[in-house]
């Protein structure tokens, strides 16, 4: 993971940001179709990277450099939710975000079960709820670190990483009160 020990990213106070993405996805279309979603952006800019195949996702991956990852479910012989996990247990930190071609409740909950940030149907979703979506899986990791540093349960702890390009210039870090309740 990329974010500094007791960094909180808050993005409503920053100007535009590049997040980097990394797509994987087997068709090229849909590689093209969501650079072009993503393209037209008001608040945030993206860098997409796009891998095509499972094999060449994994080591990318595990490189942990990405702000954000879209996983598509089928990538030919294998699956995205099978990638999510494999990475997951070596390592990678990066918030995932499944999307799928066919909305399915199984996969859906196994998704969430394994660590996934979130679960979108293609062409179910709009340029809004996509970039909503990153986000969120974007904030939300960054929440979880800091809270996992104050409390020393996490990688952030150990690495010392460092956020998205900028954030830690602007961010502002939020500590507990030393003050007991009865002292206040």
């Amino acid at each position: 993971m990329r974010r500094a020990a007791g960094m909180s990213c808050q993005m409503s106070e920053m100007p535009v940001k590049v997040l980097k993405v990394l797509l994987v996805d087997d068709d090229e279309d849909d590689f093209m179709i969501t650079k072009d979603t993503l393209s037209n952006s008001e608040v945030l800019e993206f860098d997409i990277e796009w891998v095509n195949t499972y094999d060449a996702a994994l080591p990318v991956m595990l490189e942990n450099r990405h702000d954000v990852c879209l996983i598509d479910y089928r990538l030919g012989m294998r699956n995205g939710l099978d990638l999510m996990k494999e990475t997951i247990s070596r390592g990678s930190t990066i918030p995932k975000i499944l999307v799928t071609g066919q909305g399915d409740q199984l996969v859906d909950y196994e998704s969430m079960r394994a660590g996934a940030a979130d679960y979108l149907v293609k062409g179910c979703y709009d340029k809004a709820l996509l970039e909503r979506s990153i986000r969120y899986a974007v904030e939300h990791h960054c929440d979880a670190g800091v809270a996992a540093t104050r409390t020393g349960t996490s990688q952030i702890a150990k690495n010392g990483s460092r956020g998205p390009p900028g954030w830690g210039r602007r961010a502002r870090v939020e500590q507990p009160d030393d003050r007991s309740p009865g002292k206040r």
